[in-house]
């Protein structure tokens, strides 16, 4: 019985295993991308660094005079419009200092207005209408003292920006030019970062650079090297660079880490949209297209240019995938529907 059970299995899969297999991968729909056929080569020069976002202007703000705090009409991280009054502290004692400084000015001005009609008369001698002139000007300029003292109790933003830190409280006893707050203008800012003294005399003054900030989805901007210290970092021996970039919109916030690419020496290859290119573990790839097949292939990314990342490894005639990508594998058939 078991040896005939052995037969009717053996025969199964003698069936089996004659019958053809079928091929799985023909029955799959072709996978629907967009190709960019390279033609010709482009070039930049380029170095990597790593840099923070900074403010470009910072400015900490305070009263001249002292006194205690009345007012606080802003708040830590408002923006502020130039000429708005961010505090106030008291100011009674400036205030009556203006009214004495008003009277004694308008008592010499009285004076002097008596005195030149006699003057033009020839009836007073020069040394008292000197003294007199002497007096009003004096009395001026203590009246303009005392104005400029009682404006001073008020705190006004010098120009446009954003309140980045706040030191004082309402009821606050303020020191003469003790720092309230910091605006800081964010309109446009600055990136710095360090390059070492081996690369620091081919960078110049206007260079262009790239900006890729991994906060804002690598989001890459473009600027020009602004200022170049000159004294280096006695521990690290590196020198700060640091390029402006426009921040019209506030996107870019102090503080943010972002990658730099700078131009310092000529690299050659083909620029290549940034979204298509991955990192896999054995470096950077990919999707060309070749008898109708999806491939992956390594390059290597040397720079970048307004056009996207210069890339180092493909030909002039290869179709790079720049769309439909993240559905692709090995060997995958594909049909090209735009290019």
């Amino acid at each position: 019985m078991k040896k005939g059970l052995y037969i009717y299995l053996a025969v199964v899969c003698c069936f089996l295993s004659c019958k053809p297999k079928t091929d799985y991968s023909k029955l799959r729909r072709p996978i629907q991308v967009e190709v960019l056929c390279l033609d010709s080569t482009s070039s930049c020069v380029t170095h990597n660094y790593v840099g923070e976002v900074e403010e470009a202007v910072s400015l900490p703000l305070s009263l001249p005079l002292g006194g205690k705090v009345t007012g606080i009409f802003v708040s830590k991280n408002e923006r502020v419009r130039a000429g708005q009054v961010l505090l106030t502290i008291d100011s009674v004692q400036q205030k009556n200092a203006l009214v004495s400084a008003r009277a004694t000015f308008r008592q010499a001005k009285d004076g002097y207005d008596r005195l030149k009609k006699v003057h033009d008369e020839g009836a007073v001698a020069d040394v008292k209408w000197v003294d007199m002139q002497t007096q009003l000007q004096r009395a001026e300029a203590m009246l303009a003292i005392a104005q400029k003292n009682l404006d001073d109790c008020v705190l006004r933003a010098p120009q446009s920006g954003v309140v980045s830190e706040m030191n004082v409280h309402e009821g606050q006893q303020l020191a003469p030019a003790q720092p309230a707050l910091r605006l800081i203008n964010v309109s446009g800012v600055n990136v710095a970062f360090s390059v070492p003294e081996a690369e620091i005399a081919a960078i110049n003054i206007s260079d262009e650079a790239a900006i890729i900030v991994p906060a804002l989805a690598d989001e890459q901007f473009f600027g020009k090297v602004t200022e170049k210290e000159l004294i280096a970092n006695r521990i690290s021996h590196s020198y700060t660079v640091r390029v402006a970039l426009p921040n019209n919109d506030g996107r870019c916030m102090p503080g943010m880490m972002c990658k730099v690419h700078l131009k310092a020496q000529e690299k050659k290859g083909f620029a290549i949209p940034a979204k298509c290119i991955t990192t896999t573990e054995k470096g950077t790839a990919l999707w060309v297209i070749s008898e109708g097949k999806a491939h992956r292939k390594i390059v290597d990314a040397v720079g970048f240019t307004n056009e996207g990342i210069l890339v180092e490894g493909l030909m002039k005639g290869d179709s790079v995938v720049v769309n439909g990508y993240s559905n692709l594998y090995e060997n995958a058939q594909v049909q090209v529907v735009k290019q």
